[in-house]
């Protein structure tokens, strides 16, 4: 049985909230409603369905817009980042601190076991690093989620919809043209990190570890394991996709509902992704170890990732080929509304 107005208008207000006052603020509306509703009916109950949607449309029309409502709750936009996505952002931040400092850890202790009866300057050393990577990696979810939270559109402008808003024309609670918002942030979120990475810091793709030279001195050393070759035949390519995946992503999320159009474009990147992971995977080997201090470890590093760049290109093509078929199924399994076309000789008058 489909959500009536009430339900499906709590939940448009609820969704535009932090999630912590969420439910708080959805039981207090409802009941808001529910009371006006009786108020407007004298105390008593519709007698059918399509009466009690026409009452239920008139009392909306007079709480104004979910937008609207929402503001009435949400403190004033007076933040870096609001409260549509704050939840996301701190959740994003704290896998990203586990991550950051998993990695440290791990660094620290591939150090550590190089001996050395002083380890004290290495622990500074590494703090140091710590920091830096902390710092660079919250600034840029910062950053990211700062411009996207100034590219979603104002919740005021609203009101210039207000007179003509109709409240038959909510979403469905279960919606599946509604975009995923968060998911669509953190993929925007990756996608940010990747360019960066690849373009900015390639040095970071590889292995890295500290040793000590003599007794008391500390070199940390970063080995690439990424070829040329990838970088001048795969990246450029890489780069084109991951554009033109932040475009699409930006828009749906001023947009906020995903359209035939948008879902097809979407499937085509999946598609351009899985014929460059293909190449990849049956091209020359992407692996260069060359940088390794020694012959030894040289070895070593060519003997684990020989076999582990190809696996993991081949997981990555699966769950790419995957989601691609998902894509499709919902574009054909998908009903998507279009605008009704303009009548003839009605333009220009």
């Amino acid at each position: 049985m489909p959500a009536n107005l009430f339900d499906r208008y709590v939940h448009e207000v609820g969704r535009r909230l932090p999630r912590r006052m969420r439910a708080d603020v959805e039981a207090e509306l409802r009941s808001l409603l529910t009371d006006s509703l009786r108020g407007r009916a004298g105390g008593k109950e519709p007698s059918d369905a399509a009466s009690m949607e026409a009452e239920q449309d008139a009392v909306l029309k007079a709480f104004g817009p979910p937008e609207k409502t929402a503001a009435r709750y949400a403190p004033p936009r007076r933040w870096l980042i609001g409260p549509n996505l704050y939840e996301t952002y701190r959740i994003t931040l704290f896998g990203s601190g586990i991550g950051i400092t998993a990695l440290v850890l791990l660094l620290g202790g591939l150090s550590l076991l190089g001996g050395g009866d002083d380890i004290f300057p290495g622990l500074l050393d590494f703090a140091g690093v710590y920091f830096q990577f902390m710092m660079i990696g919250f600034g840029a979810i910062t950053l990211v989620f700062a411009i996207v939270e100034r590219t979603l559109p104002e919740e005021a402008a609203a009101e210039e919809k207000e007179a003509g808003w109709d409240p038959r024309t909510l979403p469905e609670i279960h919606d599946p043209a509604r975009i995923e918002r968060g998911g669509l942030i953190l993929e925007i979120v990756g996608v940010c990190a990747a360019l960066a990475v690849f373009n900015l810091f390639p040095g970071l793709i590889g292995f890295h570890f500290g040793g000590y030279v003599g007794e008391h001195t500390l070199r940390w050393y970063s080995v690439p394991i990424l070829s040329d070759y990838f970088y001048a035949n795969y990246l450029p390519w890489w780069n084109v996709n991951f554009l033109l995946t932040l475009t699409l992503n930006v828009f749906l999320l001023r947009r906020g509902r995903w359209g035939l159009l948008t879902r097809i474009a979407d499937l085509i990147l999946g598609v351009y992704g899985i014929v460059l992971l293909a190449a990849m995977l049956a091209g020359p080997s992407l692996l260069d170890v060359q940088a390794a201090p020694t012959e030894d470890l040289k070895l070593v590093l060519q003997s684990i990732f020989s076999g582990l760049i190809p696996a993991a290109l081949a997981v990555v093509l699966l769950v790419a080929l995957i989601d691609a078929v998902g894509k499709f199924i919902k574009i054909i399994r998908t009903d998507y509304e279009f605008p009704a076309p303009e009548r003839p000789g009605k333009a220009g008058k």
